[in-house]
C-alpha cells in the first residue's frame, strides 16, 4: 500500500510567532548573538548610553489599508520577512521541528534499494507525508495539526486543493486501485479530504495531446506536426515521460507553452 498525505501550512513565512521562533532557534544551536541580532531587528531595542540618555531601536511596524485610509502602525510581532535572505533558512528550523515530531510517530515509507524510511518531506511551507497504511498516515497528520497550533501555525484545509491525502494499492494483474472506506479526521473533527490517484495511461496522454493540437488549431495557431502523430512511432525515440509532459501542456494556454517549449527555457 502507498500512502500520501499533502501538507499546506497557509501562509507559513508571514504566520511565524516570534516568540516561537527565538526558542527554535535556540533548540537548533543558532549562536545567540545571532537570533539576538535578529531579534532586535524585528522587535526593536533600548540601549542606555553613556550619558545617562536612552537610544531606541524601533521594531517592525506596519499599517492596514482601509476604505478610509492607512490605519495608525502597529506592531508586527509575527513573520520570517518573506524575500528576505535569512528567512529560508530561519524557517526550516521550524519546520524541523515539525518533521522531528512527524518521526517519532510516523514510521515513513521505505525507500526502494536500501533499508531507510522516509516520513516527510516539504518545499517551502508544502509538505508531503509518507507512510505504508491509513492509520499511520492518520496518526502523522494528527501530529502536524498539533504542532502547528502549539506553534501558532495553520494548516490549510479546504476541499482537496490545499491539504489532502490518497491511498492506494495493487491488484495482482499489476492493476492500481484506490483505498476506500476510510477517513481522516484531525482532534477538532475536521475532516482530510481524500484525493483519487491520477492515473495516466500511454493512451490517455495521446488523447490529451490531440485534443490540446484541435484547440491550437481553432485559435489559429500553427503548432507545426501534431506530437501525437508523433507518439504512434514508438521507433521514434520518444518515451512515456514525453507524452506525460506534454499531456500536462494541456492545463495551460497551448501558446504560452509552444512559445516556452520553442525558447528552450520549458
Amino acid at each position: 500500500m502507498n500512502c500520501r498525505g499533502y501538507v499546506d501550512l497557509g501562509c507559513y513565512f508571514m504566520s511565524v510567532v516570534h516568540a516561537v521562533q527565538w526558542e527554535v532557534e535556540k533548540w537548533g544551536g543558532v549562536p545567540p548573538d545571532v537570533t539576538r541580532v535578529v531579534k532586535a531587528l524585528r522587535e526593536g531595542v533600548k540601549a542606555v548610553e553613556a550619558g545617562g540618555g536612552e537610544k531606541e531601536l524601533k521594531g517592525l511596524v506596519g499599517r492596514y489599508e482601509t476604505a478610509y485610509g492607512l490605519t495608525d502602525p502597529v506592531e508586527i510581532m509575527k513573520g520570517l520577512g518573506q524575500g528576505d535572505l535569512a528567512s529560508p533558512e530561519r524557517s526550516k528550523l521550524l519546520l524541523s521541528v515539525i518533521a522531528t515530531a512527524v518521526n517519532k510517530t510516523c514510521e515513513g515509507a521505505k525507500v526502494a534499494g536500501t533499508d531507510e524510511r522516509v516520513s516527510t518531506l516539504f518545499f517551502a511551507d508544502d509538505g508531503m507525508i509518507l507512510a505504508d497504511d491509513v492509520q499511520t498516515l492518520g496518526r502523522a497528520f494528527e501530529t502536524i495539526w498539533m504542532v502547528t497550533q502549539i506553534a501558532g501555525l495553520s494548516m490549510q484545509i479546504k476541499n482537496k486543493k490545499k491539504s489532502a491525502w490518497s491511498a492506494t494499492y495493487w491488484e495482482s494483474d499489476g492493476t492500481e486501485k484506490d483505498v476506500e472506506g476510510w477517513e481522516i479526521r484531525m482532534p477538532d473533527g475536521t475532516l482530510i479530504p481524500q484525493g483519487r490517484a491520477a492515473i495516466i495511461t500511454w493512451e490517455d496522454a495521446v488523447k490529451i495531446e490531440e485534443a490540446r493540437v484541435e484547440v491550437l488549431r481553432s485559435k489559429g495557431i500553427a503548432n507545426g506536426k501534431p506530437r501525437a502523430a508523433i507518439y504512434g512511432d514508438r521507433q521514434s525515440g520518444l518515451q512515456h515521460e514525453h507524452a506525460y509532459a506534454n499531456a500536462t501542456a494541456a492545463l495551460y494556454d497551448g501558446g504560452e507553452v509552444e512559445a516556452l517549449a520553442e525558447s528552450g527555457n520549458g
